[in-house]
């Protein structure tokens, strides 16, 4: 993939992640880091099956936006996704 198309669903994939984090805001604390890769935690009191759903839903977007697959990592409360952003 050229580079400037990385670039192009890279700026997609964070818009939309604030869009995601601007809608689930009442459910969960949702912070988003940038480093190298981009860090998105969630927050929340929903339980196991809350986590477990999350995990598949944005392991989806992320591959669907960006074409990488995400690593990510669930507790009963937490989920963190880390996505390594082309350059």
């Amino acid at each position: 993939m050229p580079k400037n198309v990385n670039h192009i669903a890279a700026s997609g994939f964070l818009e939309k992640a604030q869009l995601v984090k601007l809608r689930l805001k009442d459910l969960h604390k949702i912070e988003i880091e940038m480093h190298e890769d981009c860090i998105i935690t969630f927050h929340h009191e929903l339980g196991e099956k809350w986590s477990i759903f999350l995990r598949h839903f944005i392991s989806q977007f992320v591959e669907n936006t960006v074409g990488v697959v995400p690593k990510v990592k669930t507790t009963n409360s937490l989920i963190v996704v880390r996505v390594h952003m082309p350059p």
